[in-house]
């Protein structure tokens, strides 16, 4: 490999040369910055929580400067920008909502970081949650104390568990709440549920759908036996799409398949089901979707449709918002397998 590596430099171009020079010096300085400023960040963290964003902001804009993978994912970033969400914006406010996607990306992997919720104080966290403004473009007045069960059918964007805890404050605390999530860690699964004990919950559990020992009659009962359900709607991997049920329907302008499965267990259940999306601070609770109401003859790809479908709405508006922007084309890559 490192002859490979002399051979290619060697007979490069001398532009080529430069080019490699680069690379080796950015990733030989980054190393010991990235650790240094991590470090100072997380130490920042038991005091400020501003002084701790203010030094990753920092070391953000060093990655994209030394780190090449980071330039990459820029470049994919852009790309999609114009290909799939046909944006026609001169090249540098493209590559700035491809920056602010990325740093939304960035800033989003590092509250799901095990050290993250070690350090940052419970009340601290659930102030920051709380702050979060609440636009309801649904029929249901909050508090919600109803009988009817409510499924919220979230994106991956940025604040994904302060806005979970903003709507769960507007539920009445009697209520029982399932989280629905794929691959957390135990630390993330204990802090949800402490901060909602702060909040007076103590009727808060945790499921993962997609772990191993899990089981269709398990997570139906799961499902069953709460009153709120929080999950996510956007994941169309390929292995996501070879285990789970999935249907096909129109997404930003192009045919796709995505993993139905909220769509059969709301039906179900009768459950109400409400798309949301969040803007940074801002927490959007879409027209809500009555499964009593649905229609057509089939059901589930009507109940898909209509989710998708608000939620593209806001997201033409807003696409930097998106986590799977850098990687959005494999929403309709995925299509050829399955058909």
């Amino acid at each position: 490999m490192n002859t490979k590596i002399i051979k290619l430099f060697l007979y490069s171009s001398p532009v080529g040369k430069i080019e490699l020079l680069k690379l080796f010096i950015g990733i030989i300085l980054l190393y010991p910055i990235n650790i240094s400023l991590r470090f100072i960040s997380y130490v920042g963290l038991v005091f400020s929580y501003k002084f701790f964003l203010n030094i990753n902001a920092l070391l953000f804009n060093l990655m994209v400067i030394l780190n090449p993978v980071v330039k990459g994912k820029l470049y994919d970033i852009t790309k999609n920008l114009r290909q799939i969400f046909s944006l026609n914006e001169k090249e540098d406010n493209l590559t700035k909502l491809a920056y602010k996607s990325l740093e939304n990306r960035y800033y989003d992997s590092l509250v799901f970081s095990d050290i993250f919720l070690f350090l940052i104080r419970k009340n601290r966290f659930l102030n920051i949650s709380l702050s979060m403004r609440l636009h309801n473009d649904t029929d249901l007045k909050f508090p919600y104390c109803g009988k009817r069960k409510i499924i919220f059918c979230h994106m991956h964007t940025s604040n994904k568990i302060s806005s979970i805890i903003k709507i769960e404050s507007m539920v009445c605390k009697k209520l029982k709440t399932l989280y629905l999530q794929r691959s957390h860690s135990k630390k993330l699964r204990k802090f949800i549920q402490s901060i909602n004990v702060l909040l007076g919950k103590k009727n808060v559990s945790t499921y993962d759908p997609f772990h191993q020992s899990s089981t269709g009659m398990e997570f139906f009962r799961k499902v069953k036996q709460s009153d709120i359900v929080h999950t996510y709607v956007d994941f169309n991997e390929y292995l996501a799409l070879k285990k789970f049920s999935t249907t096909k329907i129109n997404f930003l302008g192009k045919s796709t398949f995505v993993v139905d499965g909220v769509a059969r267990f709301a039906i179900a259940t009768k459950s109400i089901c409400i798309p949301v999306f969040v803007n940074d601070d801002d927490v959007h609770l879409l027209p809500m979707i009555d499964t009593l109401q649905l229609n057509s003859h089939d059901k589930v790809h009507e109940l898909m449709q209509s989710i998708y479908s608000e939620l593209s709405i806001v997201l033409v508006n807003y696409p930097e918002k998106w986590n799977y922007l850098d990687e959005a084309e494999t929403f309709f890559r995925n299509i050829k397998f399955k058909e």
